[in-house]
């Protein structure tokens, strides 16, 4: 059938003039089982519409024209197609008939991230029709707030890419996708801050979207891993039947901390895969250092939005420069037995740092915090049941213990004036206390004097800390900051805060480093401490 002819049946298809097909070109290495056929560059095509046509004659008729079509460098009337780069087709094609449940699509600014949603949205479409389910493919998508989705995704949909094919309707706040006549895909947003946004969370939908998860700038908050899962909580039990349940989650890079890193990237989650996007997708190397250029006074932002790296952003100057990766040990630190303990302790949020002496090594072992509770009970809950899976003789043995305080710790509290953290810390654990520098350059000394020693026997730094301590590792990687002046340069008097829990947990840590410098060496092999005190243990799961 000839070009024309094809022409010809998709206009007597289409009486109205709406646009019969949409053909999705995705630049894969092969095409894919649900793939309809490939153009003159070899991309894969998905024809979207094509179950509307039915399985007649003209049908078919319709379909092998328009693909010949394609594959002579051509794109017929009443076909609107669009095109992607490989790594926003790869993207596509594993949200359609991959084997994950949950995808990430991230990426810089500019990388095509966004504009993949639309496609993926009507390429499941398709092939749910083509499953025959019902049309439309509902979806909900959350950002924010409603502004953000209509003013960001909303203005996507009406590109010159994709008109006249998306309409917004209920005053910007649902989307349909309408080709050859027929609603294929219906769009709720949710604006996951708004007020009655967490309702909404719980409609029904075949497919679940998350715009924008962390936010760039200032101007938007993001939607965080509760309300997505809410959302997810919908697609349980299969209330809306569908070929495939998949939820997907669009953003540029953020903090290694955030929530979608964490689920997609390091350490993930089953079923949980991540689909990267750079910006050298679409963009040239001189566009992209343009990019770049356009954020040269925010170096976090640099990385996230024009190199789509995920970093720590930094708000001032680390307060522990030497530390770096080696600090970091290779393997996870196992506390011997018989050996002495010193406990960092702060008070603002109770944190404990512990460390102990390995030859002239100093090894943190944990930075164990608790919010907003007193001493008591981060004791009870966090330090003690701890302490009992990882070192249950030193409870046996509280002589082996060494507490390095924040003096304020001496100060009875305001609940009780009789009893300051420093008593409940004998009470409860036992041990040496002892307290540490009020200055802050004495506090602070001791860990970055520590941080800059070599171990040349074993070829690494004095300071190893255990890989499974992530939370010291952040703060000591610039998470605990020196606040900057107006010129710019770091105000060195004292760490920033409130910075919350990184300020506690650098404190504990330095606590922790003056005790290391006040112990003894290691005791003699078969050495063992006179018999222990009594002392009261209390919610101690494990321990003997």
């Amino acid at each position: 059938m000839t070009t024309a002819r094809a022409r010809s049946l998709v206009l007597e298809r289409l009486a109205s003039g709406d646009t019969v097909l949409l053909a999705l070109l995705l630049a894969l290495p092969e095409r894919p089982a649900w793939g309809d056929g490939q153009d003159a560059e070899g991309r894969s095509v998905l024809l979207c519409g094509r179950s509307a046509l039915g399985t007649g004659p003209e049908a078919e008729a319709v379909v092998v024209g328009v693909l010949e079509a394609l594959r002579g460098g051509a794109v017929p009337a009443g076909v609107h197609a669009v095109a992607y780069a490989p790594a926003a087709s790869a993207a596509i094609a594993a949200v359609l008939d991959g084997a994950g449940e949950q995808y990430l699509l991230d990426g810089p600014r500019a990388s095509g991230k966004s504009q993949a949603l639309p496609a993926l949205w009507a390429g499941l479409a398709e092939l749910h029709a083509r499953a025959e389910f019902p049309l439309p493919l509902r979806v909900l998508l959350l950002t924010d707030t409603l502004a953000s989705a209509a003013m960001k995704l909303g203005r996507t949909l009406e590109s010159a890419v994709w008109a006249p094919l998306w309409s917004l309707r209920d005053a910007r706040t649902t989307a349909e996708l309408i080709v050859g006549g027929t609603v294929m895909v219906s769009v709720d947003f949710v604006g996951a801050l708004d007020p009655t946004g967490r309702e909404k969370l719980k409609a029904e939908a075949h497919t679940v979207a998350v715009e924008e998860a962390l936010p760039s700038l200032g101007d938007s908050r993001g939607v965080d891993a509760d309300a997505f899962d809410l959302a997810r909580s919908s697609l349980v039990g299969r209330r809306l039947p569908t070929r495939r349940h998949v939820a997907v989650v669009v953003t540029n890079p953020g903090d290694e901390e955030s929530w979608p890193y964490a689920r997609f990237i390091d350490p993930g989650a089953p079923g949980c895969v991540r689909c990267q996007i750079p910006a050298s997708d679409r963009l040239t190397p001189e566009e992209i250092e343009a990019l770049a250029a356009t954020f040269a006074g925010s170096p976090h932002l640099a990385a996230r939005l024009a190199r789509g790296e995920w970093v720590t952003a930094q708000l001032g100057a680390s307060c522990t420069p030497g530390f770096g990766p080696a600090h970091v040990a290779p393997e996870p630190i196992v506390i011997p037995p018989a050996i002495e303990l010193v406990l960092g302790q702060d008070n603002v949020w109770p944190c404990t740092v512990v460390a102990f002496r390995n030859g002239p090594a100093l090894c943190i072992v944990a930075a164990l915090i608790s919010e907003e509770i007193g001493t008591a009970q981060h004791v009870e809950r966090v330090l003690l049941p701890w302490m009992a899976r990882a070192c249950p003789w030193a409870l046996r043995h509280p002589e082996w213990i060494t507490h390095v305080c924040d003096p304020a710790m001496e100060v009875p509290s305001q609940a009780d004036g009789t009893v300051s953290s420093v008593t409940i810390l004998r009470k409860l654990i036992g041990g040496r206390i002892e307290f540490g520098p009020v200055s802050w350059e004495e506090r602070i000394g001791p860990l970055t004097a520590l941080l800059a020693q070599f171990d040349g026997a074993r070829g690494r730094p004095v300071v190893q800390v255990d890989p499974r301590a992530t939370l010291l590792i952040r703060t000591l990687q610039g998470r605990a900051y020196y606040p900057l002046d107006r010129n710019g340069r770091p105000m060195r008097e004292k760490q920033a805060k409130p910075n919350r829990p990184y300020d506690d947990v650098l404190d504990a840590a330095c606590y922790a480093a003056n005790g290391f410098l006040r112990l003894k060496k290691p005791k003699p092999v078969g050495w063992r401490p006179a018999p222990a005190k009594k002392v009261q243990i209390v919610n101690m799961p494990g321990a003997r």
